[in-house]
């Protein structure tokens, strides 16, 4: 197999299929472990699998979004993520999103409405599955969320409260999710008084 030399080179199936000796379709069988995949021999798994390992074969996430037409992604927008209160909110997202596969895409707006809005546009242009907006509610155009829905994303939002405390001022969060993600309850999460 010879390739042109370069720094970008792209390890593709046919690649593997022609280093393994097998079909591209067989190697796309057994990488994308396909419902036939449990029709091939293990010894022919086994040849495609190192075959791809030694050549470093990963992958193509832009090939799969378009397949499957899911892109494992979440955008994150936060108001301002210099906010104190937008760290415990912020590694909590990060793990729920790692322990469920799926990669984060953080935006921070600075407090400015036509950055949260140009960052809206640009996450949808990626085609995040969901959208989390943690947010000032000065800035946030309400009827701009619930359009989201129309696009079949889900998304969740949630602010900063100052509640009074006795006399002594406390914060705590609050959010409501406007769309359920696919297979959830329709329950909707309301900010508590």
């Amino acid at each position: 197999m010879k390739r042109q030399s370069g720094k970008n080179q792209t390890i593709t199936m046919r690649d593997v299929a022609q280093s393994s000796g097998f079909s591209p379709a067989t190697v796309s069988i057994v990488l994308n472990n396909a419902p036939l995949a449990r029709y091939i021999a293990p010894a022919t798994k086994k040849r495609i699998e190192e075959a791809a390992k030694k050549l470093g074969y990963r992958p193509n996430a832009m090939a799969r979004f378009l397949r499957s037409k899911r892109s494992h992604s979440v955008g994150v927008m936060f108001f301002d993520i210099t906010d104190p209160f937008c760290t415990p909110v912020l590694r909590g997202i990060e793990n729920a999103l790692y322990q469920s596969s799926y990669v984060q895409i953080f935006a921070d707006a600075h407090n400015q409405r036509n950055r949260f809005e140009r960052y809206l546009e640009m996450l949808l242009d990626h085609h995040v599955e969901a959208l989390i907006v943690v947010a000032n509610w000065l800035f946030v155009d309400i009827q701009l969320l619930a359009d989201l829905s129309k696009r079949n994303i889900t998304a969740a939002t949630g602010q900063r409260r100052e509640l009074g405390d006795g006399g002594q001022r406390g914060r705590r969060a609050a959010g409501a999710r406007t769309s359920p993600p696919s297979g959830a309850s329709q329950d909707r999460v309301h900010p508590r008084s």
